[in-house]
């Protein structure tokens, strides 16, 4: 039986490559079939990081996909009209298959026969996805700008040169969209480059990674977002993603220019009763700084503060928890206990 671990990775990386064809051809795509070898498919698999040496994937053929496909596409999804539900399907039917023993051996890697057929169909395929994607980008580029759809907020709406964003576990960088409720698939377009878009029920989420993320964050400036319906060929503004960069450098308590802080642009209040100050549920300190580490403290004298960092605005808070802090004239810092690096703001005045 394969490693849990394995067959977890198994799943997510050559199941979902095939579930997200079938998706495809399912709501947008007709996919011709053509034959491939054996060898092929073991080339395709390690392509994915996972190694089948010597694996031979016994009694695959062109009719058993197609007889797959077809009975995917027609018979057991048509009520299906999410790609959660679809996955959640695909899940199923494996589960399905293990209770009834048809399964497979390959080389010692025990799977459904499903899942030998998906790999197959993957294979096949994920040629034709990049022509169909193209094709897509191309529509989109000509598709009529109109608000369609319901959406009650998104972000991040910004992040800063070289840094990702609302980072998942993986440490793929993601947008979220809330959105009312809508039939059929969306795709997420950032300044007309084609986003990987999943769909749930009431929110489309991206998955940005790699050469992607890198294009979109290398440089500065504002990017628009849109959200496309490829199946009416209908598209909507969303806003406005935008990169900031540090600008010019702040000046460390050393007398340097610093390598991780920009210049402050402001911040405030200069002034307010250690009363207020204490309470620690409003009146904020705030600085306006760009791109700031995203471990910045704001001290208080010595007196760290509950931080939350932005990509222009970073905020703070008194905690009860913290030792007090007396009335009178205090330096305020920022501080970033990664970069060892303190910048000076300004003297906070405490009244009592």
């Amino acid at each position: 039986m394969m490693p849990l671990m394995k067959r977890r990775k198994f799943l997510g990386l050559i199941l979902t490559a095939a579930a997200g064809s079938l998706a495809y051809k399912k709501f947008y795509y007709d996919f011709s079939l053509t034959d491939e070898s054996d060898e092929n498919i073991r080339t395709y698999v390690q392509n994915f990081g996972l190694q089948l040496k010597g694996a031979r994937f016994k009694n695959s053929s062109v009719d058993q996909i197609a007889q797959l496909e077809a009975k995917l596409i027609s018979k057991n999804w048509h009520n299906i009209d999410t790609e959660e539900a679809f996955y959640d399907r695909i899940s199923e039917i494996t589960r399905e298959e293990f209770l009834a023993g048809k399964i497979v051996d390959i080389d010692g890697w025990i799977v459904s026969e499903f899942e030998r057929d998906m790999i197959f169909y993957a294979l096949l395929v994920k040629n034709k996805q990049g022509v169909q994607i193209k094709e897509e980008i191309n529509a989109f580029q000509n598709a009529v700008l109109v608000d369609f759809l319901n959406i009650k907020d998104w972000g991040p709406q910004s992040t800063c040169v070289d840094m990702g964003f609302n980072q998942q576990s993986d440490g793929h960088s993601s947008h979220w969209f809330l959105i009312g409720p809508y039939t059929g698939l969306l795709r997420v377009y950032i300044n007309g480059t084609l986003m990987p878009t999943t769909k749930g029920v009431d929110v489309l989420t991206t998955k940005i990674e790699g050469k992607l993320l890198n294009g979109l964050i290398s440089n500065p400036g504002k990017q628009e977002v849109m959200i496309y319906d490829p199946s009416r060929n209908l598209k909507q503004r969303v806003g406005f993603f935008e990169v900031f960069d540090r600008s010019r450098p702040a000046i460390n308590e050393e007398g340097h220019e610093s390598k991780h802080f920009g210049v402050v642009q402001g911040w405030g209040p200069k002034s307010l009763p250690l009363e207020q100050f204490l309470k620690g549920d409003k009146s904020p300190l705030w600085i306006t700084s760009h791109c700031a580490p995203r471990d910045s403290v704001i001290l208080v004298s010595d007196t760290p503060l509950n931080t939350t960092v932005g990509s222009t605005l970073v905020t703070g808070l008194f905690s009860v928890h913290q030792k007090t802090i007396n009335a009178g004239s205090h330096p305020v810092f920022l501080y970033s206990r990664q970069n060892n690096e303190k910048v000076k703001v300004g003297i906070v005045e405490l009244s009592d």
